[in-house]
């Protein structure tokens, strides 16, 4: 899930990508309760099933690379295992 600008840019597997008028704060505080989403970044949030390993300050991701910043740091390390 990314922030781009006014909107947040869903990046799926079976249904492509898809464009929402919003805000991560907001997708954040609805993913909340699902413990296999984590923001990582003030742009990205990442599903954690989808991790293929983590590299100094950046997750890969179906060969993608997505930086981790220092702010999401700790809560990221808490929950990936």
């Amino acid at each position: 899930i990314k922030s781009e600008n006014e909107y947040v840019k869903y990046v799926t597997k079976n249904h492509g990508n898809l464009l929402t008028h919003g805000s991560l704060k907001d997708v954040s505080a609805s993913l909340s309760n699902k413990s296999f989403f984590c923001r990582i970044h003030r742009s990205y949030i990442v599903n954690l099933t989808y991790i293929s390993y983590v590299e100094g300050n950046r997750v890969r991701i179906q060969g993608d690379f997505f930086p981790i910043s220092e702010s999401y740091r700790s809560d990221f390390f808490k929950v990936w295992k």
